[in-house]
């Protein structure tokens, strides 16, 4: 993962309002040889799936938090002085005794020939500080910390971190932290600072998780809990939470699809969800993955947004349809495209669905079935315009567009066919054949333009995209009828209708992926459904989204069988009268801070585990 640029914004928005938004790029402050970065707080360091796991609005995306990275300009910068005495910090052994460790996997095996890594960015974003900042010593990281705490002016003034002045507020629940060299002394002390006016937060990076040593208990991290005195012989309480990756099956699809759980009182680190634990799914759909059905459909939304295009692109010229109605068909078969070539074969074609196809034969519980009729058009609520729409929206310009819907029209001018047509079917293209068919047309009713002959394929395209999905969506018992009525095309709003039925590609992009990889219950994926009609009446589609739906914990354990766990997160929790410690302990190998200088940029894609521990006090609130 590349470097965060670097923009200085001279405005200087507070880190609240930085907070609301998650922008592509850092800012910038810097006060001598000190520099504030606004990043975004690395998933591994936020605590709040452990209060919002349950709740209906949980998202590992919701609610960004950010915090204030402090780092220096250069590798060796001046002792920093204050006027303030400042406590020397006990020296505290960090050493687990069982580090490195081991699990019953390999944790650092390499799954690069089984699944292309580096194609998809990664989900637990992590911190990595761009080469030009340095890290400071620990003794001048908790100086630089300290100043911000006790508020040391002009210091905070030009870091912009003053408390109680407009546009330099400091909330409380974002961290200040500075970036040091914690290694190899102090065991990979890596940020250290605090949350808030009387809380300590430090960061230390343990390495890698190595297999050759004895299994890691929970009590090995005890001493790192205990390093705040007040909660020596305390009663603690944890909670774990885990995720786990279901790769591909049957289809190499790149979407993700993730099972965690929540569960208390862990003994150790990668212990098995037990079957009473909180569980939920994550899917991170992409556009055309999950099988060739929707990867076909995918295609025609791309054509469909190509003639949108061509259209806000096209003149208001007039093609040449003075002799359509006394028109024969004389076209020589070799001077034809592709394209009309394939509509000449349609128009030899027997135009009249078989009548014996019904539609109460078409529902199946299989997914997969259903989108293959869909794609194939076998069913009963195809007509000539759809079948139409999936030969010409191929074509590559206007001019191929023109001239074959030409032949259609001189074919049925001419009675030489006479197309098939829903009663349903209102679009333009219909009623101008359904009114040739009736000899009632004396002229192709403003449809000798260029832009309204694409306007007539684009309605088409709508709605035969649109019956597709509703059809995937109604045959599989996913949606009840008029369930998705909200989301029906308009040709006077074609961005929007273009909007709706991207959306719905997501919502069967996503039940394809629950279906193949976890086998869920058509009763669970109803439910999942009817979140995402929800969500998308309310949201536009983001694609990089990931969708979290609540399951029963023994409806995906099964899932897990021979999976490693792709993050690990255990929080442990005491408190005294007045104070508060957690010591949370990391093991991820999506998660990092700052890869070493010497590692390749993408060195994530070995997916090797890296163990983090949080540790963080302060005192209770009122």
């Amino acid at each position: 993962m590349s470097p965060i640029p670097i923009t200085v914004d001279e405005s200087r928005p507070t880190l609240e309002t930085a907070a609301t938004i998650s922008p592509p790029a850092v800012t910038a402050y810097q006060s001598g040889k000190v520099v504030r970065l606004d990043v975004k707080l690395p998933f591994c360091l936020r605590n709040n799936v452990f209060k919002n796991f349950n709740k209906a609005c949980y998202s590992w995306q919701e609610n960004v938090q950010m915090m204030a990275l402090l780092v220096a300009t250069n590798e060796h910068i001046e002792q920093i002085s204050t006027s303030h005495p400042t406590v020397k910090p006990q020296t505290i052994d960090y050493s687990i005794g069982g580090c490195p460790l081991e699990c019953p996997f390999d944790p650092n095996e390499n799954f690069d020939d089984a699944f292309a890594f580096d194609d998809i960015p990664l989900v637990f974003d992590g911190l990595k500080i761009p080469n030009k900042y340095k890290p400071f010593q620990i003794s001048n990281g908790k100086k630089v910390t300290r100043k911000v705490s006790i508020q040391m002016e002009p210091f905070v003034q030009e870091l912009g971190l003053l408390r109680g002045s407009d546009g330099y507020s400091l909330p409380d629940n974002i961290p200040v932290v500075a970036f040091v060299d914690g290694t190899p002394q102090d065991t990979g002390l890596t940020l250290t600072g605090f949350r808030g006016v009387s809380k300590s937060f430090d960061v230390h990076v343990l390495g890698k998780y190595r297999p050759e040593a004895e299994i890691l208990k929970l009590e090995s991290f005890r001493r790192y809990h205990e390093q705040n005195l007040f909660v020596k012989n305390r009663p603690m309480t944890s909670v774990a939470h885990a995720v786990y990756e279901k790769l591909h099956g049957e289809y190499p699809s790149k979407g993700k699809v993730y099972m965690e759980f929540l569960f208390q009182e862990p003994t150790g680190v990668f212990d098995a969800p037990p079957e009473d634990c909180s569980s939920k799914i994550a899917i991170r759909p992409l556009p055309g993955d999950a099988n060739p059905s929707m990867h076909a459909l995918w295609e025609e939304i791309e054509d469909l947004e190509r003639w949108i295009l061509l259209l806000s692109q096209s003149s208001n010229t007039m093609a040449d349809c003075s002799t359509v109605l006394n028109a024969t068909i004389n076209t020589d078969i070799n001077e034809m495209t592709d394209n009309v070539r394939d509509v000449q074969r349609l128009l030899e074609q027997e135009p009249v669905i078989d009548s014996h196809r019904q539609s109460a034969m078409e529902f199946s519980d299989s997914l997969d079935l259903v989108l293959k009729r869909v794609v194939e058009q076998k069913r009963a609520d195809c007509d000539f315009t759809d079948r139409l729409w999936s030969i010409v929206r191929k074509c590559q310009n206007a001019e191929e567009l023109k001239d074959c819907l030409l032949l259609i029209f001189q074919a049925v001018l001419n009675k030489l066919y006479r197309p098939y047509l829903l009663l349903t079917n209102q679009t333009v293209l219909a009623k101008n054949l359904s009114m040739m068919i009736k000899g009632e047309a004396v002229s192709l009713l403003h449809i000798n333009r260029q832009e309204a002959m694409i306007k007539m394929l684009i309605e088409c395209g709508l709605t035969k995209l649109f019956k597709d999905y509703n059809f995937g969506l109604a045959m599989s018992h996913l949606i009840e009828r008029g369930e998705v009525d909200n989301f029906v095309p308009d040709i006077n709003d074609i961005p929007k209708s273009l909007s709706n039925l991207k959306k719905l590609h997501c919502i069967l992009e996503v039940m394809c992926l629950s279906k193949e990889r976890l086998t869920l219950s058509v009763n669970h994926q109803e439910s999942h459904v009817k979140k995402m009609l929800h969500y998308f009446s309310k949201h536009p589609l983001v694609w990089e989204q990931i969708y979290h739906f609540d399951v029963p914990s023994n409806d995906v354990r099964r899932a897990m069988f021979g999976l490693h766990p792709i993050y690990y997160k255990i929080k442990m929790d005491s408190h005294s009268a007045l104070k508060w410690a957690t010591t949370t302990i990391v093991v991820s190998p999506e998660a990092y801070i700052n890869y070493k200088l010497n590692e390749k940029d993408e060195s994530h894609a070995s997916r090797q585990y890296y163990i983090y521990v949080l540790c963080e006090a302060g005192l209770l609130e009122k």
